[in-house]
């Protein structure tokens, strides 16, 4: 993480942002950083969090409204250190899940060497990905130890930093105490929602919000060159995804996701519990963020 974030700087400082000049290899970590840093004092100066700022950075800001309330302990320093520290974080919230995995030395050995490049790669591009791997294991974990409440809270937050992050709630099938988790799904979910009128009125939060679900539904629309398992099949078809077939390949995804769900003899095994686990992170993540990437 420290390495990850000094390589961050030193690339700035070799050729720093400027306004129309953009370049991926050199701008995008940087760039990165500082569309997270800036939503802070965006959401601080009763900013628009989802217009574009191009003298600030390049690309638009793709979290929901309450992200900067996570970022705001990193926002506060310089970006140089801002950006190392958020590197740290990243690094150590994933190590510590991983570590906290009840599993054979021996394996957590290898799963560490098997994410160390992938998690390489988003602290290079200053990504939330290992953070949002980081909390699914976590999640795991205190569904393990049957603390919903705390699983609640941590895929609810893990929504409201990337709104892949719900899929996280798909383990809850698994354990008992299934309303209960439910329930308290609904009262975390109110905190977070709200989280952002500690800066901003509540008829800007809802501003804020509206914003949010037009960015994303005019970024779907306009994915056309992504490096998803859609495109990939639209483009050995030789077709364009319509709509209709941008959905109609999520709900086949889904089904096939949810087919596991049959096998209710083996919810009580833990290896079956860990691969679930597994093929959530694998499903979930994007290799780089959507819209950041060569």
């Amino acid at each position: 993480g420290l390495l990850a974030g000094i390589q961050c700087v030193v690339l700035d400082w070799q050729l720093p942002f400027e306004p129309g000049s953009f370049n991926y290899l050199t701008n995008s970590s940087m760039n990165n950083y500082a569309i997270y840093q800036d939503s802070f004092y965006h959401l601080l100066h009763h900013q628009s969090l989802y217009g574009y700022y191009w003298s600030e950075h390049w690309d638009l800001y793709l979290y929901s409204p309450s992200f900067p309330l996570l970022i705001m302990p990193f926002a506060i320093f310089i970006k140089p250190i801002g950006v190392t520290l958020w590197c740290i974080f990243n690094a150590s919230i994933l190590f510590y899940a991983l570590n906290k995995l009840k599993i054979e030395y021996s394996k957590k050995v290898f799963v560490l060497w098997f994410v160390v490049i992938e998690m390489l790669t988003s602290l290079q591009n200053v990504q939330v990905n290992p953070t949002v791997a980081a909390l699914f294991v976590l999640a795991f974990l205190a569904f393990e130890k049957r603390k919903v409440g705390w699983a609640a809270l941590i895929i609810v937050s893990s929504m409201y930093i990337k709104i892949f992050g719900i899929v996280g709630a798909s383990l809850f099938i698994l354990y008992p105490d299934k309303v209960k988790f439910l329930l308290y799904c609904l009262f975390w979910s109110f905190l977070i929602f709200l989280s952002p009128l500690l800066f901003i009125s509540f008829g800007e939060l809802m501003g804020q919000y509206k914003g949010w679900w037009n960015t994303l539904i005019t970024l779907h629309s306009m994915n056309e060159g992504d490096y998803s398992a859609m495109q990939l099949i639209a483009s050995i078809a030789h077709i364009k995804l319509s709509d209709f077939g941008r959905y109609a390949m999520q709900l086949t995804a889904v089904v096939l996701f949810c087919i596991k769900y049959i096998r209710t003899k083996r919810y009580a095994e833990n290896h079956y519990r860990q691969l679930f686990l597994s093929s959530i992170i694998m499903n979930s993540l994007p290799r780089v963020d959507h819209r950041r990437r060569l």
